[in-house]
């Protein structure tokens, strides 16, 4: 078995909620149902990821990828069209699996699996800040460290540097290794870039690898044909845990 697992994350924009925001800049007939589904598909191929988590996916999405060569595991919201997608390459077993909706009634969900003796959250926390810190409160409660010393948090986290979501993953020993000042999405309201997405490690050695989107790339562009989303994909190698014996 190889010594490192590429993991990857990014929200891929559910098309029910390409409506609440500003997207005439994308290419015409792009932000229509389902026309983003083979470009999002061919994203996450090219970043040759042993795991990824998805957000905000929809159930043809889910389908499709599928098809398309993973083993998946989708969980939807409570009362919403999307969920969360975790895809695990067709040649890593997966240890444990279990998907949780938070208590605060929003019917956002994570998803918790293991692969390589690394327990993974997969979650899209509410933007709102009173669910925000009590969804990544009853995450992080979720994979206690004494119980899950190995563990990388997935997601998008709508919580900006500095603010109270990221100050509840450091004090669970998470480290985020996105830099503060590298932007994952541009939000709908045009409000600009904005680093919201979290992939965070405990207990591992892991590397940020940089995504190849072109070299004249513009987070402002997005989505856009080769970046079919308002967030770009995140991609980390990570050392798997040393086992006795």
């Amino acid at each position: 078995m190889t010594s490192r697992l590429r993991i990857a994350t990014f929200n891929t924009l559910a098309d029910s909620y390409t409506g609440y925001g500003d997207y005439r800049h994308a290419p015409k007939g792009l932000m229509q149902p389902g026309a983003r589904i083979e470009r999002l598909i061919r994203l996450v191929s090219a970043l040759n990821a042993d795991v990824v988590g998805l957000q905000e996916v929809e159930e043809p999405l889910a389908e499709k990828l599928s098809d398309s060569g993973w083993q998946t595991k989708w969980s939807q919201k409570e009362g919403a069209p999307d969920g969360c997608l975790t895809l695990v390459g067709n040649g890593l077993a997966i240890e444990s699996f279990d998907a949780v909706h938070f208590s605060d009634g929003s019917g956002h969900v994570a998803q918790l699996i293991k692969v390589g003796g690394i327990a993974i959250a997969n979650t899209h926390i509410k933007w709102d800040m009173p669910n925000r810190i009590a969804q990544v409160k009853e995450l992080v409660a979720k994979i206690p460290a004494k119980l899950e010393p190995h563990a990388v948090l997935l997601g998008d986290f709508n919580d900006r540097p500095g603010e109270p979501a990221r100050r509840l993953v450091a004090q669970a020993d998470f480290q985020n290794l996105l830099p503060d000042d590298m932007p994952t999405a541009y939000i709908a309201n045009r409000e600009g870039p904005a680093s919201i997405d979290l992939l965070a490690v405990r207990g591992l050695h892991a590397e940020l690898v940089a995504v190849d989107l072109g070299g004249d790339f513009d987070i402002r562009e997005i989505p856009s044909n080769r970046c079919p989303s308002d967030h770009i994909p995140i991609v980390a190698e990570v050392a798997l845990p040393q086992t006795n014996g």
